[in-house]
């Protein structure tokens, strides 16, 4: 069989039938794990060969945008999510995935919809991780204090005002990179803004972030201001990392895609996550994203080849390698972690969530959702804003662009 095989690709390189794809990412941490995973599909399709190149993450949207303006992008681009994706769809950079990629079967339509048009409602690429927003937390510090998950507000102040007490920083957060400060708004005030219910209600323009509900998810930051590192506005993304990997901060407010760097930085480190209960309900969803996707290119010269490998990241294969090698959460169904932490997590989203909405919904125009309200909460902080203050100006940013949908009857 393997002599076969073997003749087959010679064949097949000789009458020019070998296939080579290019699959550009800014994964750069991850190229020996990819190259794992892609080894798999090569084996089974002998003479195809995927070539992964990563690039650094804060040149990759210039360097892909470039190259696709010049029809001379990879086959195959790892793609952001929701607004992140919107130009190249519109532009006709990517191809559609519809009637060509059956494993989109695999997905669910809300994660479909990080890479669905707008315009005409096609799907542009196989989504490669779910992100979820929790409070990651020390569980040997915890023991040490006789500490428990926190199940209402007034419990969650009492964790931080122990932590605080016997030294511990409560929360490391950054208050200097404000990209992580919604973050930090949304699993601290999804709860208490209403998740779900505020959602719909602000898209459909019945609700809005200057109502009472909101503000008071923007409060929450405020009053927790005490139990982050001092002079947080300066603390780094790095830093505040820094400060609970080497047990210093008792708890760290972040995205499932922490996990794997925190436990390879300190194997010692226990790690516990809880979402944190909202301050008048005690409902405490976890807030959600996807990530990002596979997608191919209008570059490629070979459509079919293309179209193959891509239904592939789409497969129950694909999803598992992917989740096991590099401790995500895969969006792929059927797939489940191996990971005991990763499990609980999936098992807090799927028991309570809500999107990551300034994300999710509010990063189709400039300026952003997410950035007025990390530059607005970095103001918070300082002094130089109120809650208040915080959710007229997101209201009023947000009307310059997003046209909210007549409520349903």
């Amino acid at each position: 069989m393997k002599r076969l095989v073997l003749v087959l690709f010679i064949l097949a390189t000789a009458f020019g039938m070998a296939q080579s794809l290019d699959m550009w990412s800014w994964r750069t941490e991850d190229v020996d794990e990819y190259n794992e995973i892609l080894k798999l599909y090569q084996d089974a399709n002998p003479g195809v060969s995927i070539n992964f190149e990563a690039f650094l993450n804060k040149e990759y949207n210039t360097l892909v945008s470039t190259s696709l303006q010049a029809n001379e992008a990879s086959d195959i681009v790892q793609t952001r999510s929701y607004g992140g994706v919107k130009s190249w769809i519109d532009a006709g950079y990517l191809l559609p995935l519809d009637g060509k990629a059956e494993n989109l079967s695999n997905f669910t339509t809300g994660t479909l919809d990080a890479v669905r048009s707008q315009e005409n409602g096609q799907v542009y690429g196989v989504p490669f991780a779910i992100q979820v927003l929790q409070m990651y937390y020390n569980k040997a510090i915890f023991r040490e204090l006789g500490l428990s998950v926190p199940t209402t507000w007034q419990e969650f102040i009492s964790v931080n005002e122990a932590l605080k007490s016997a030294g511990y920083i409560p929360m490391a957060l950054t208050g200097k990179d404000a990209w992580m400060l919604p973050i930090f708004h949304t699993i601290v005030g999804a709860g208490t803004y209403g998740g779900n219910k505020f959602v719909e209600g602000v898209l459909d323009g019945s609700r809005s972030f200057a109502d009472a509900e909101f503000i008071n998810s923007v409060q929450s930051v405020k009053l927790l201001q005490g139990y982050l590192p001092p002079d947080v506005t300066a603390v780094s993304y790095s830093d505040a990392q820094n400060l609970f990997i080497n047990e210093i901060a008792g708890m760290f407010p972040g995205g499932s895609w922490e996990a794997a760097n925190f436990r390879q930085q300190n194997p010692d480190l226990e790690l516990g996550v809880f979402a944190v209960p909202a301050r008048f309900t005690n409902d405490n969803p976890v807030s959600w994203f996807v990530d990002g996707s596979w997608a191919v290119t209008s570059s490629t010269k070979d459509e079919a080849a293309a179209y193959d490998f891509v239904n592939w990241l789409g497969s129950q294969e694909f999803g598992q390698a992917f989740t096991d090698k590099l401790s995500q959460i895969s969006p792929i169904s059927g797939v489940s972690p191996s990971d005991d932490l990763l499990n609980e997590i999936v098992s807090m989203w799927g028991k309570n969530s809500t999107p990551y909405m300034l994300l999710v919904h509010f990063r189709f125009g400039t300026p952003s959702g997410t950035t007025i309200i990390g530059q607005d909460i970095q103001k918070l902080f300082l002094g130089d804003m109120n809650a208040a203050e915080v959710g007229a100006d997101l209201q009023e940013q947000m009307a310059t662009w997003f046209m909210p949908t007549a409520p349903s009857q």
